[in-house]
């Protein structure tokens, strides 16, 4: 009887109050109770019985009214679960074989995830056009000439407003909207023998508009077409894509046959993006990508360096960020200036590829 007035006093109703050992003790007992019971005597019995429902209803408190008990899933197959995060310079190429895992390449902006057997990269684009780069000396040609009000939305690449009509004073490298009145207008691009630098967007006159996103040569709504005051007639227009950065990149335009390559430099016959350089100590013994036009232009660059044995710098300034320290990776951004590989201080010997390079624009606020 001592083994369950020791579970009685327990308070009840609360799972782990009891343990398996505590439980077969109050059987033996009423066990033990149960042998020492007379035959034939009805209060023995009565006693019995009573005995046997007090032990019955501590049992319905600890058991019945005990919450189920939850099985939490092991630490290890919770963290099988989750992707493992890498860092990557390189594509993934080989096969995730049922391995969640996340690959971000930093470089370039990628970020990699694997299914079963592949991986998918996550797009990073959020829209695309085409933009109408200005080269001095393009112009849009009326076949009428023009009086009125004219307004435009451009982005001037070198000259400020030089070449947009009155030759308005406009800072590099930011958009402007700019509105004035002309009187027998038939040029846009060329001013008082000045020609503009840099993107026209949008063009609208008193009774006509025209957004400058399709590659055409005429515009019907202006009444005029693409020209040059000088040099070749080509289409003025690039893709641009834009990611959440708040900036346009253009397609790589990265050319086949630079610009100007000092004597020390040697490109890849079977790839124009490969190129070696051997002891180039002289500060115009450079890479030079493109000509003047571009000088002013704002880029980014990615430039894997598979060897170098000094520093080298990208641009014409020859400062940081725009240097290559060690062998590796890299993503450059250039502020209107010549990209111009040569050494920093002494000969430079390496090798490189140039993956891409791209125009780089902010958008639009207007």
């Amino acid at each position: 009887m001592a083994e369950i007035e020791k579970l009685q006093a327990l308070p009840q109703g609360t799972p782990g109050n009891s343990t398996g050992a505590d439980v077969a003790k109050a059987v033996n007992a009423l066990i033990d109770r149960a042998a020492e019971l007379p035959d034939g005597v009805q209060e023995s019995i009565d006693n019995l019985s009573a005995l046997i429902n007090e032990a019955k209803r501590y049992l319905d408190t600890q058991v019945a009214n005990s919450p189920p008990v939850k099985q939490n899933t092991s630490l290890t197959h919770i963290l099988s679960d989750y992707p493992t995060l890498k860092k990557t310079e390189v594509l993934p190429e080989d096969s995730p074989n049922n391995e969640p895992q996340i690959r971000y390449d930093d470089v370039r902006g990628l970020v990699h995830v694997s299914l079963t057997d592949r991986w998918v990269t996550i797009p990073t684009v959020i829209g695309s056009r085409k933009f109408a780069i200005f080269q001095r000396g393009m112009i849009i040609r009326l076949n009428s000439a023009y009086s009125g009000g004219i307004k435009l939305r451009v982005y001037p690449m070198g000259a400020g407003g030089n070449g947009l009509p009155d030759n308005p004073t406009l800072a590099n490298h930011q958009w402007h909207e700019y509105e004035t009145t002309v009187t027998d207008l038939y040029k846009i691009g060329e001013f008082n023998s000045e020609y503009f630098e840099g993107i026209i967007d949008y063009i609208e006159l008193d009774n006509a508009w025209a957004t400058l996103d399709a590659d055409r040569s005429y515009y019907r709504s202006l009444n005029g077409y693409f020209d040059v005051a000088f040099g070749t007639l080509k289409s003025p227009f690039t893709n641009f894509y834009q990611k959440a950065d708040g900036y346009w990149y253009s397609e790589d335009i990265t050319p086949q046959t630079p610009n100007y390559m000092g004597l020390s430099w040697t490109q890849d016959p079977k790839n124009y993006r490969n190129y070696s350089v051997d002891d180039a100590s002289g500060s115009t013994d450079a890479l030079r990508f493109f000509g003047d036009d571009y000088d002013e232009y704002s880029f980014e660059i990615i430039l894997v360096v598979h060897s170098m044995n000094r520093h080298m710098a990208v641009t014409i300034s020859n400062s940081a960020p725009n240097i290559v320290y060690e062998a590796e990776p890299y993503r450059f951004l250039t502020n209107a200036e010549r990209i111009y590989f040569k050494r920093r201080n002494n000969g430079i010997t390496g090798s490189m590829t140039v993956e891409s390079i791209k125009i780089r624009i902010p958008v639009s606020e207007y």
